[in-house]
């Protein structure tokens, strides 16, 4: 077996609360346990394994999402036909390893789907298994399957779904996928949390009524805590980027959008939803200092100003995406569609303009080659916000660069880079050059 990623540092070795915590870094011992456990996998099959996600909780928890891909010789009930198999590892406390083993057991039933690794406290959980998505495991039951996919499309009978295309998985938080019907009809569903549900659908049935460019509802499934919307034809901005084509006029498009969407109304009702705010800053400048003293030490005295500049700027309220980094964008014959509105709700404009030039930033820092003029890119989507909005305030601007900046800080950690540290401080810095400098960083 080959690792194509590979985290394992000495803050691996720091948290006595989670024994396990450096194991579940571990590819190897990841497999090892299971193809032991599991009959259906055997280890000489194994080609190429790849750590993907990290979400770590110091003193609580740890997942770690690892991707295995697997040879023709083995059938290993692979999902969505395609050669590989996906596994979340948890490092847990003593109470936490306590309390999950006997629910998840009872979920997995015979499926050798769970797995423990009490010497350690570890946990695995072989996808599509989830406590926390409990529909995921039914989607994909052979036995169910149908009937599932069926209500949450809210479809007649008698309704055949032909395939079903794997987009995104966080686990214990969202999956997303697309479903093709035998009618030929292509949708989307989104899978939720049940704690994140009920929000992500009232922002969803709320921007609807105020009347904004965005995929409309299909169903809503209670039942099996999913939304499904339609599809929308497109290629992902990124993906554009990424090919190193000349994006400039698309990304003035997606800037005047951007702007257009600000200026629809926010009425009451948008002002009972909860807002971002920077508190959240001061959470992440602590979960940096468990993993390096100076990295923590840095993110502090910068999150520090960044909230005593907010302070002092101000807010400029508006509808905002709340998420809006160049994945939320399609591209069709020139033109540009939002996507993804699950966090969509009043916010300060300047949030989304910085979030979206943060993520062009983290996106070349993890080596995507179409963004090595990434300042430029970001002056041409600013360009075309200014040209629609009529007014920029630089200062409001900058401050909330640098708080995006910040947030974006932890994604080398969080995607397993193998250099992670030398990517955070890269995002630090530049997050500090954001409030001292009126020029974007370079």
């Amino acid at each position: 077996m080959q690792a194509s990623s590979k985290v394992i540092s000495s803050f691996a070795f720091t948290d006595s609360s989670l024994p396990g915590l450096a194991q579940v870094f571990d590819p190897q011992y990841v497999l090892s346990t299971l193809s032991r456990d599991d009959s259906s996998v055997c280890i000489h099959h194994v080609s190429n394994a790849k750590l993907q996600y990290v979400r770590y909780k110091p003193r609580r928890r740890c997942i770690t999402l690892h991707r295995f891909s697997v040879s023709g010789k083995m059938e290993p009930r692979i999902e969505d036909g395609s050669p590989e198999i996906m596994v979340v590892a948890k490092a847990l406390t003593d109470d936490g390893f306590a309390k999950q083993v006997p629910a998840l057991r009872r979920i997995s039933e015979s499926n050798q789907r769970c797995f423990a690794d009490p010497a350690n406290q570890v946990l695995f959980l072989r996808f599509p298994l989830d406590q926390c998505l409990p529909a995921v495991q039914k989607v994909y039951d052979p036995g169910v399957q149908n009937r599932v996919l069926r209500r949450v499309v809210g479809a007649a009978k008698p309704w055949l779904f032909e395939s079903l295309h794997r987009l995104a998985y966080k686990p214990e938080r969202r999956f997303v996928c697309l479903v093709r019907g035998l009618d030929g009809i292509d949708r989307i569903v989104k899978f939720h949390a049940k704690d994140r549900f009920a929000e992500a659908v009232t922002r969803l049935r709320m921007l609807e009524q105020a009347k904004v460019a965005s995929p409309k509802i299909v169903n809503v499934s209670s039942r099996y805590q999913a939304v499904c919307l339609e599809y929308l034809s497109g290629s992902p901005l990124g993906d554009l980027l990424a090919s190193e084509s000349d994006c400039s006029g698309v990304l003035a498009e997606v800037g005047s959008a951007l702007a257009r969407l600000h200026a629809s109304a926010v009425n009451s009702c948008w002002l009972s939803l909860p807002m971002r705010r920077f508190q959240r800053l001061t959470e992440l400048s602590d979960s940096l200092g468990v993993l390096s003293s100076d990295l923590g030490c840095l993110a502090g005295e910068i999150v520090k100003q960044v909230i005593r500049r907010f302070e002092a700027t101000g807010r400029s309220i508006a509808l905002c995406h709340g998420d809006f980094y160049c994945k939320q964008v399609l591209v069709d014959h020139g033109g540009v569609r939002f996507i993804d509105f699950d966090q969509v709700g009043p916010a300060d404009r300047y949030a989304d303009i910085a979030n979206f030039v943060a993520q062009l930033y983290w996106r070349r820092l993890n080596g995507d080659r179409g963004l090595n003029c990434v300042r430029e890119f970001c002056e041409v989507f600013l360009d075309g916000y200014r040209r629609v909005s009529g007014h920029f305030d630089d200062d409001r601007f900058r401050v909330q660069l640098a708080g995006a900046l910040l947030s974006c800080s932890m994604h080398p950690f969080r995607n397993a880079l193998p250099n992670w540290e030398e990517g955070v401080e890269d995002l630090l810095q530049k997050a500090r050059s954001a409030i001292t400098s009126p020029q974007l960083p370079d």
